[in-house]
């Protein structure tokens, strides 16, 4: 097994370390285009070398780069991998800005893993396992490529689910992408001391210390979707605040109460 990680940051050297624990005499190979980069994934022992671009040939290639530059990350494995897969959190840009000219060896892939924390350093074999990776194939994707990169992320120890490009995109978006996003807003509105923060605030927060530059590179190119979730919710704190001010029990209902166990029950749902 020949591994190519192009991006070796938090989750490219994640993966390393996770194909390295499944199949330990794997070869594996990083490639960075920033010397700091390949220092930090370098010195923690699991790659056989480092480069700055792709070369070589080998059996997956894992683009591990943001966003913004995963197409040319994929252009440029697709002649030197059996299958090529990303890790980007937004995935109908990257199609686009491939066009008419995508891999048939190529399927966009999602491990949603992550951790406010960033670079190889903070990287884990373990931070994949028991994850789900949305894998979103074009419709010419030949079942067979599908099916690699399933094995693929499976002997990783993920589940796969697969959705389309905007499937992704607007699902992302509203799991992931907003809340982050509000989380910022959220800090600009008041301000706490450690002694007022509780473990349900801190949760929060570890939203806000994710990487500036990783998180404005996804949320530009995910901006459509998640400009459209922040309209509604502009529209639904209005009428929570409404309910706020309405302090009236109305036919022995009491609405904020109401509201909220609505709320919850959608909670639970997503988190039994």
């Amino acid at each position: 097994m020949r591994l190519a990680i192009v991006g070796c940051g938090l989750i490219g050297t994640s993966v390393a370390l996770a194909q390295r624990a499944a199949v330990p005499d794997a070869s594996i190979h990083g490639f960075d285009p920033a010397p700091a980069s390949r220092q930090a994934a370098a010195a923690r022992g699991v790659f056989d070398d480092m480069a700055e671009s792709p070369q070589g040939a080998f059996d997956v290639a894992v683009v591990a780069s943001p966003p913004t530059t995963v197409a040319a990350g994929v252009q440029a494995c697709a002649a030197l991998a059996d299958l090529v897969v990303d890790v980007g959190s937004v995935k109908a840009p990257i199609v686009d800005a491939l066009a008419d000219d995508i891999p048939g060896n190529f399927v966009p892939s999602h491990p949603m893993r992550g951790s406010h924390l960033s670079g190889a350093a903070a990287a884990s074999a373990e931070l994949l396992a028991g994850g789900m990776a949305l894998l979103t194939p074009l419709e010419n994707t030949q079942p067979e490529v599908v099916e690699r990169a399933r094995s693929f992320w499976a002997q990783l120890g993920m589940r796969c689910e697969i959705l389309t490009p905007a499937e992704h995109d607007a699902a992302v978006a509203f799991t992931s992408h907003a809340p982050h996003l509000l989380a910022w807003g959220y800090l600009a509105t008041g301000q706490a001391s450690p002694a007022t923060v509780g473990p349900g605030f801190l949760g929060f927060m570890r939203l806000a210390q994710g990487d500036p530059a990783l998180w404005a590179d996804i949320l530009r190119s995910n901006r459509r979707e998640v400009a459209r979730l922040l309209a509604s919710l502009e529209s639904e704190l209005a009428e929570v605040r409404m309910l706020l001010e309405d302090d009236v029990v109305d036919n022995a209902v009491d609405k904020l109460e109401a509201y909220i166990s609505a709320r919850r029950e959608e909670a639970l749902r997503l988190v039994p």
